[in-house]
């Protein structure tokens, strides 16, 4: 709710000569103070001659105090000390000072002075512009108090709701208050020496009850009663209120209370009270009848303000002539409190806080708006207490805005704010991530996160490659062993010829990645020789792929000697996952179930006596192999059918690559060959790209893949992984949960936007570096994108809103 305050400040002067005013106008909302205008100024008229408002207050003031017939005379102040003072009876009210201080006040506000008339006509203005509730703040400055005392308590204890401006059809809804402080925002609560125990502070924010002090102080001649029971029945709409009541406490006791970690929202004290002239002077009246003790706010100056540091909002002072005690709290920091200007009788104390704690819990009503509808109330004591409804009075620092009674304990609007952005954030990542919309960032960033590790360039013993290029074919051309038939491919007789080179260097597996389902040039029949007889021999071929492109074997050729070339490519053609197997015999293409690269490690660990395990999941010397077919979130299914693993490439250079040429000058067969598994393919065409390089010949990732599972299998190296679909989502939620939470906790111990956007920050360098250390040792992958989009999220809604109050 948007909030207007009208500041009318009594700067100096004297009833002889008139006052020096300024109006300010300010606005809150959302909790920010803006300026509309400062300091205009105007002259508060001089009082005419026959007028002494001092006199005619001082006489109301006695007239209310005076016993009635046949009434005890209950008040509560210091001066009740004559126990139950009877008068006689009268039939009439006494209302003629009153009516003469109404009077008396009402002349002097319609003066003709321009100065005065200017700055009504300006109030006016201000408040017909007014949006949201107005108030009306008169607020005494320091200097009155130090030139012109007696003027400036005669000032604060003014009826000033008798102003005829405010009684005016378009003003009657502007509330007023009384300031004698002159500072702009609240002073710190200093005594907040220790910091509030974080069970707490969880507490107050996430299980809120409105906390109420109540002190019921010295009772002598009054009943107390009444207002215990109005503060122990407040409700409002199942908001929790919590009153701690404590009877005619000693200053120790008082004090421990008021420094309750807990904190408290509303301070009540009903009881005796001694008014002074010096502020500091005036006293709560503690204890029972005969060990009375006399507490100031100066005595309980660091209890208040770690009251006002754990949340204390209002204070209410049921009590009479308790100004001088408000405007101490006012000094401390505290930025509304309800007083009484002079003397109360019993009944209207219990009539005044039973009325304000009825309109005020409705929720939606400022304390200006439920004091003002609480003094039409008390006009059911006018006749008997004239003028009673000028004895409540609300002292403000116009700076702050007072709060609502549903604003009491609830949690801080930018923490429903965060929390309602991160929900919000959550289920568009999720949404995002259902479909499919995020796969391309998660695998670039998982790019990302593989090219950053360390990789070994230790060359690997137990594989080679031999390819083929066209400068091989050039060579082999011109030795005869090539025609120019089929110029960027090896005729079928330079390829048995080949073949029965490496042989004789007794490899323990060769793989043939060269398609063969037709005759090329010379050589046929020496060729299927060649595959007839290669025991240790594995010839490729091809099922469909997405491409509908298919590569047939060589005729006749026994299937136990065949193995699919098949990569599993993804959208962007790079290679990250590796297909091991899967249910391809009936197929006419490649009647094979294995791929190339498992099957020459598997024969190849077959002679070391590592055999698979009889299980559902492949698993090699207690390493299994999981498929991403039901367990990736990154992929979907309908993407990784068959099995699949995730395939850790290898810079080039790991597995050793040899020419075809180098082969067929090795006459002496220095080539160390033997007990390897080797590979011949092209070196010049099927080419791919893999997440460290591009441009790699197929036969190359084929010897790749081999390593992967020889390395996982016999020297321990990790395996990349994924985990399910649903551990993702804890994974995802896990980030969601730290990130919220870290900035609610900020928000909380009261930190600042800086403060949200560095925790923002530590859990963008925690997801990441997280994600990186577990892919690097335990070779599992998480998704970061979803993450990584919630934190820019949150990250982005913590600078739009920098510029606001935290």
């Amino acid at each position: 709710m948007d909030l207007q305050l009208l500041v009318l400040k009594i700067i100096e002067g004297d009833f002889t000569s008139g006052f020096t005013v300024a109006l300010d106008v300010e606005t809150i909302t959302q909790g920010q103070t803006r300026s509309q205008q400062r300091d205009f100024y105007g002259r508060l008229p001089s009082l005419a001659p026959n007028l002494d408002l001092y006199q005619l207050h001082r006489q109301w003031v006695s007239e209310i105090t005076t016993a009635r017939t046949g009434q005890p005379q209950r008040r509560r102040g210091i001066k009740v000390t004559s126990k139950q003072a009877i008068a006689s009876h009268y039939n009439q009210p006494q209302t003629e000072q009153k009516r003469a201080l109404q009077q008396a006040m009402v002349q002097w506000l319609t003066s003709p002075e321009p100065g005065w008339q200017a700055v009504e006509k300006e109030i006016i203005r201000w408040s017909e512009r007014g949006t949201g509730e107005t108030q009306l703040v008169i607020q005494l400055g320091q200097s009155l108090y130090q030139s012109a005392s007696p003027n400036a308590f005669t000032l604060a204890k003014l009826p000033w709701g008798e102003w005829p401006l405010l009684k005016e059809q378009n003003l009657n809804l502007v509330h007023f208050a009384i300031n004698t402080c002159q500072y702009g925002l609240p002073p710190a609560p200093i005594a907040n020496l220790e910091a509030i125990h974080p069970t707490v502070r969880l507490q107050r924010h996430f299980f809120p009850a409105i906390r109420i002090l109540h002190v019921l102080g010295n009772n002598e001649g009054i009943d107390l009663g009444p207002d215990q029971r109005v503060l122990a029945g407040l409700t409002h709409q199942g908001k929790k209120v919590e009153v701690v009541t404590i009877h005619q406490p000693d200053y120790q006791t008082l004090s421990r209370n008021l420094r309750d970690g807990a904190g408290f929202d509303l301070f009540v004290y009903s009881g005796h009270s001694e008014a002074s002239f010096d502020q500091d002077l005036a006293a709560m009246l503690l204890g029972q009848t005969g060990t009375v003790e006399g507490v100031t706010i100066a005595d309980l100056r660091l209890a208040f303000q770690r009251a006002i540091g754990n949340g204390l909002r209002v204070a209410v002072f049921n009590s009479c002539a308790s100004a001088q005690l408000a405007e101490a709290l006012l000094d401390l920091g505290l930025s509304t409190v309800l007083s009484m200007k002079e003397e109360v009788a019993d009944i209207v104390a219990h009539g005044f806080l039973d009325s304000f704690f009825r309109h005020y819990v409705q929720g939606k009503q400022s304390i200006f708006r439920a004091v003002r509808s609480s003094l039409t109330n008390l006009e059911e004591y006018d006749r008997r207490y004239p003028g009673v409804g000028w004895l409540p009075v609300i002292h403000h620092n116009p700076s702050v805005a007072p709060p609502l009674w549903a604003e009491l304990r609830q949690q801080p609007q930018s923490i429903r704010r965060t929390g309602l952005w991160a929900v919000g954030a959550t289920i568009l990542v999720l949404l995002l991530r259902w479909l499919g919309l995020t796969q391309g960032l998660d695998l670039k960033l998982f790019d990302l996160m593989l090219r950053s590790q360390p990789v070994s360039t230790a060359v690997d013993e137990r594989i080679v490659v031999v390819t083929i290029d066209q400068n091989d074919l050039d060579i082999l051309r011109q030795n005869g062993l090539q025609s120019a038939a089929g110029a960027d491919v090896i005729s079928d007789g330079a390829l048995a010829e080949a073949l029965e080179r490496i042989r004789r260097y007794q490899p323990r597996w060769l793989g043939l990645d060269i398609g063969r389902d037709l005759p090329i040039a010379e050589g046929n029949t020496r060729l299927g020789e060649v595959f007839r007889n290669g025991d240790r021999l594995l010839v490729s071929c091809g099922f469909a792929d997405q491409k509908g492109e298919e590569l047939l074997p060589p005729p006749g050729m026994d299937s136990d000697h065949l193995a699919f070339i098949n990569f599993p490519i993804d959208r962007d053609q790079v290679i990250r996952r590796q297909l091991l197997h899967g249910e391809f015999t009936n197929t006419e293409s490649c009647p094979t179930n294995q791929s190339l690269a498992l099957s020459l490690a598997l024969n190849y660990l077959g002679e070391e006596n590592i055999f698979p395990a009889d299980n559902v999941v492949l698993t090699l010397n207690n390493v299994d192999f999981q498929s991403l077919t039901a367990k990736s979130g990154v992929y979907r299914p309908n993407e990784v059918t068959d099995y699949q693993i995730l395939f850790r490439p290898q810079p080039r250079g790991v597995v050793r690559e040899i020419s075809l040429s180098t082969l067929f000058a090795d006459t002496e067969q220095r080539l160390e060959l033997k007990d390897k598994i080797v590979l011949l393919g092209y070196g010049h065409k099927d080419q791919h790209s893999t997440v460290l390089e591009s441009d790699i010949p197929g036969v190359v990732i084929h010897g790749q893949m081999v390593k992967q599972i020889l390395d996982a299998v016999l020297d321990g190296k990790p395996l990349l992984t994924t985990t399910s679909q649903g551990a993702e989502l804890l994974w995802i939620l896990f980030w969601v949960g730290v990130t919220t939470g870290g900035i609610v906790t900020v928000i909380i111990f009261d930190g600042s936007r800086r403060q949200q956007q560095l925790v923002v920050i530590a859990s963008l360098v925690g997801v990441t570096g997280s994600s990186w250390l577990i892919l690097w040792s335990l070779g599992l992958w998480l998704p970061l994108a979803s993450p990584l989009l919630f934190l820019l999220l949150m990250l982005g809604e913590s600078f739009i809103r920098s510029g606001e109050p935290n």
